[in-house]
């Protein structure tokens, strides 16, 4: 799982476009898996 504490400026570019990516997936896509 992902830490607490997380140090954004160590964070790769990689992880930042996952994390986004996970964050607008849930946005959309939460209505949807709820029901």
């Amino acid at each position: 799982m992902i830490p607490a504490a997380i140090d954004y400026s160590q964070l790769p570019w990689w992880g930042i476009c996952f994390g986004f990516g996970l964050y607008l997936g849930h946005m959309f896509l939460g209505p949807w898996l709820v029901r």
